[in-house]
């Protein structure tokens, strides 16, 4: 049954400092690996450094470098457009366009020949580049990873030169007409803050973030969240049903954690309770995620996020884990309807394109973890494809996920 959401409850868990995603023992276990050069951790730890040793042959990123401009004309605004809309092929100018569900217009996949026009690239970069360079640093104890994850923070929020305006106004823009029309769903691509900011109240506690950095971080949170609430795109986004729905909580959550603010975390908290029972079906489908073309990587996207903000509720003093409607929507009934498909990799709904199953792995950890199931259990054959310490960032699962996984 949905217990109460408690303000008071929330007030005395929620510490600003405390990280919300990341384990500080299982941290504190891969630093102690690494240094010993053994342990169960060792694999990761190194994983993790190697990863981090990468971050400085690229970047500071800054929405500046991006290589056209949103109608606005201030490269200060972040723009990408809608990944799923398409040049219509029957008008001359290929407007207005149409959705084509689950294929993206070339430039708008991560990482991809034409995405240096846009700035989500960049935004990806700067999350989790500046994450790993942190763990790399709480890991190895070599500073120059802590001091190269500050510089890309004070690049992408600080510099006036550099820095992005705390709106996403020009995200997933729709190009209906010349100037376009807005879209609520580009509020997606800064659903990352949830572990990012974990990797901030790592470099502030290491004094590599000074206080006139943070004061005005700070700030640039606040006016990114006042626009999270207040706009067009935040108040449509927040009626969403599917994960577009859970991902704007989310990160509002995230948010207004590091800016100690419990009463509109109590707020959030009520609303997604009742999000989770539209979520799930009493048999643990997830019915506005089935719809789509690629149904299965958006029903293990969106169970992700709801295990990854299952967490950072737990350490704000509310429990999701447990949350069960009266016909039994659950976490735990969404995890086992769908880690079995893990095993048979027969899956009966539209999926458009290749899905990678060992995207599965987390979500099968956290089940093991939360309800006592043995999802991981040794396997009778290796498996065909490691399990990677950082999945594709189109997956929604943190970088260095196992860091995570202390209950």
């Amino acid at each position: 049954m949905a217990a109460p959401v408690d303000a008071t409850a929330i007030r005395r868990s929620l510490d600003p400092q405390k990280l919300l995603i990341y384990d500080p023992a299982l941290i504190q276990q891969a630093a102690h690996a690494f240094a010993a050069g053994h342990g169960a951790l060792l694999h990761l730890a190194r994983s993790v450094c190697q990863l981090a040793d990468e971050a400085p042959t690229r970047g500071p990123f800054s929405v500046v470098d991006k290589t056209s401009l949103p109608v606005s004309g201030d490269p200060h605004d972040y723009w990408h457009p809608a990944p799923y809309f398409w040049p219509n092929p029957k008008t001359r100018n290929g407007i207005p366009y149409i959705k084509r569900d689950g294929e993206r217009v070339p430039g708008t996949g991560l990482y991809e020949k034409g995405s240096e026009r846009y700035d989500r690239s960049r935004l990806q970069r700067l999350f989790d580049d500046g994450t790993l360079l942190t763990l790399a640093w709480k890991i190895s104890g070599d500073e120059r990873y802590a001091t190269h994850a500050a510089l890309l923070l004070k690049h992408w929020f600080i510099n006036p030169e550099t820095r992005m305006n705390p709106h996403l106004e020009y995200a997933q823009i729709i190009l209906t007409t010349r100037k376009g029309r807005w879209s609520s769903a580009g509020i997606i691509e800064t659903k990352d803050f949830y572990y990012y900011l974990d990797a901030v109240r790592l470099l502030r506690a290491g004094n590599f973030i000074d206080g006139p950095t943070s004061d005005r971080f700070r700030e640039w949170l606040l006016e990114f969240r006042t626009w999270l609430l207040k706009s067009r795109q935040g108040r449509r986004e927040c009626t969403k049903p599917n994960n577009h729905g859970l991902l704007y909580d989310f990160q509002l959550a995230a948010i207004s954690a590091y800016l100690d603010d419990p009463d509109l975390l109590a707020v959030i908290f009520r609303r997604v309770k009742s999000r989770l029972f539209q979520h799930i079906e009493p048999d643990g489908r997830q019915p506005y995620e089935l719809v789509r073309t690629i149904s299965a990587h958006y029903c293990a996207f969106n169970l992700q996020g709801w295990v990854n903000f299952a967490r950072l509720a737990q350490n704000c003093g509310f429990d999701l884990w447990t949350l069960a409607s009266p016909d039994g929507r659950s976490l735990q009934r969404a995890l086992s309807w769908l880690l079995p498909y893990n095993e048979t990799k027969d899956w009966p709904f539209k999926q458009i394109a290749p899905f990678d199953w060992t995207r599965l792995a987390p979500l099968a950890r956290v089940s093991d973890i939360h309800y006592g199931t043995n999802y991981t259990a040794e396997p009778s054959s290796p498996p065909s494809h490691p399990i990677p310490v950082c999945f594709h960032p189109h997956d929604g699962i943190p970088p260095a996920w196992q860091l995570t996984l202390n209950p």
